[in-house]
C-alpha cells in the first residue's frame, strides 16, 4: 500500500502463504502501472469465483 498506493491483492484460491508471499516479492519491483494492471486482473479472478460460487451449473 505505501509503495503503490492500494493494497497488494492476489487470488488466493488453492494458493499456500508461501506462495502468495513468493507472488508479493516478484511484484514489488513493478511500477504502478504495471501493478495496476495485475491487481485489476486478480480482482478479476476473484469476482469470476465468486460468480461462478453464486450461480447452479447449468
Amino acid at each position: 500500500e505505501e509503495k503503490f498506493g492500494f493494497i497488494f491483492i492476489v487470488c488466493a484460491t488453492g494458493k499456500s502463504a508461501a506462495e502468495m508471499n513468493e507472488l508479493l516479492q516478484q511484484r514489488l519491483p513493478n511500477d504502478r502501472e504495471t501493478e495496476l494492471q495485475n491487481a485489476a486482473g486478480q480482482q478479476a479472478l476473484i469476482t469470476a469465483i465468486r460468480i461462478d460460487k453464486l450461480l447452479p451449473s447449468a
